[in-house]
């Protein structure tokens, strides 16, 4: 397994490489994407310095956003439930669940819940946070 890890990740970008180790990975791959680094002439301590200046760009608002986004639909779960609205209920349940996908970093799910918020000073600020995040590999991690 770990053989066939290491060549997969042997014809891959160095950059590349350093970026999944921000990821989350099993320790099999992180070791293999370490010990492809190795054998390319990279200390244990250049491989640590560049993945830490790799994952600089903070991601304080992602979540930030998705726990607004699945506070206010909770709210309106409730408000339809109170007051016989299903329409509320169906629509809040429906943007819930695209909530948890933004605190799970899925960037399709952050920009969904930015359309759906029908404010277009969140379109601005969003789309303008969104897109310096966008080949970010925490928010791609399943697409790497």
């Amino acid at each position: 397994m770990a053989n066939n890890l290491t060549a997969a990740y042997a014809n891959k970008k160095t950059e590349k490489l350093i970026a999944l180790l921000s990821c989350k990975l099993s320790v099999g791959a992180r070791s293999a994407i370490e010990g492809v680094l190795l054998e390319r002439n990279f200390t244990t301590e250049q491989i640590k310095a560049a993945e830490r200046a790799h994952s600089i760009r903070g991601f304080k608002w992602w979540p930030l956003w998705g726990g607004i986004g699945l506070g206010m639909s909770l709210f309106w779960i409730n408000y339809g439930w109170d007051h016989g609205q299903p329409v509320f209920l169906v629509l809040a349940l429906f943007y819930s669940v695209f909530c948890v996908g933004v605190l799970q970093f899925n960037k399709w799910c952050f920009l969904i819940t930015t359309v759906l918020s029908l404010n277009p000073l969140m379109w601005i600020i969003n789309g303008i946070y969104l897109k310096r995040r966008w080949s970010h590999p925490r928010c791609n991690c399943g697409e790497v």
